[in-house]
């Protein structure tokens, strides 16, 4: 009886974990806005009966410049262009519509796809810019 409630709690925990979002490298499929993107996760989940199933589409995230209060550097972000998408441990979406200071989250949700940041830049070895073999990008558009 203890093995069977430890395997049904170690089943529940994995299922559980499969919603947890930390970090994952993504393409950027639009752009929606000056500071932010719609980008599709480029790794796919694998389910433990052989399928593969594609993440979705995460919608208007915001995207991370090193920028300051006073200068930034900022570059033009197109369609095709790869990062990496950081997941927040608390809801973003009340910050990202405020004026940058602490903000009160609108609900409980803990690394949730839907608050994910974009940091652009992470490439393939096969695919960076400074790989002189390199094949053509994806059309995205």
């Amino acid at each position: 009886m203890q093995a069977e409630m430890r395997d049904l709690l170690t089943a529940a925990f994995q299922s559980q974990m499969n919603n947890v979002y930390t970090a994952i490298p993504c393409i950027v499929v639009s752009v929606a806005g000056p500071s932010s993107v719609h980008i599709q996760p480029a790794i796919n989940q694998k389910m433990k009966d052989g399928g593969v199933k594609e993440r979705p589409v995460i919608q208007s995230v915001p995207v991370s410049f090193p920028v300051s209060k006073t200068a930034g550097f900022t570059f033009p972000i197109k369609p095709g262009d790869t990062g990496i998408a950081v997941f927040s441990m608390r809801s973003i979406a009340a910050w990202k519509n405020s004026d940058g200071y602490p903000s009160t989250p609108l609900d409980y949700s803990k690394m949730d796809k839907n608050d994910a940041m974009f940091i652009p830049g992470i490439q393939t070895q096969g695919s960076a810019v400074n790989n002189p073999g390199k094949p053509h990008y994806r059309d995205w558009e």
